[in-house]
């Protein structure tokens, strides 16, 4: 998976793994009776990359939420195009790439979606 040059060909890669998975549990019958629980498997995911010897991320969101940028005065909410999540079968060009400059004393604070979408304090 990691051996695509480009973060949107991971995107896709993970995207027919998961797909591949979830079809090749439900045809070993590892899951009777839960063939609509698996038709509805997918993933969210943000992919970062970092490149050598440069001040720069590289981010493709698959359905996630989008990381925010932490500096002196406050943070803001990255602009990235969220594409689908991981698992639903879309070809790798419905993701798309934004690249964000990191400057001195700035944060990229990624988390998952599960903080965001909890339904009460205890986290269920």
């Amino acid at each position: 998976v990691l051996d695509q040059e480009r973060l949107t060909g991971v995107a896709g890669q993970l995207d027919r793994r998961l797909s591949v998975d979830a079809e090749a549990v439900l045809a070993a019958g590892r899951l009777e009776g839960l063939q609509e629980t698996v038709s509805e498997l997918f993933a969210t995911a943000v992919l970062l990359e970092f490149p050598p010897d440069s001040t720069e991320v590289r981010i493709v969101s698959c359905g996630h939420p989008p990381p925010l940028l932490i500096h002196a005065g406050g943070a803001r909410e990255l602009p990235v195009i969220a594409g689908p999540p991981l698992g639903l079968g879309v070809p790798s060009d419905g993701y798309r790439t934004l690249t964000v400059p990191l400057r001195s004393g700035e944060w990229l604070f990624a988390y998952t979606d599960g903080v965001t979408e909890t339904r009460d304090r205890t986290g269920t």
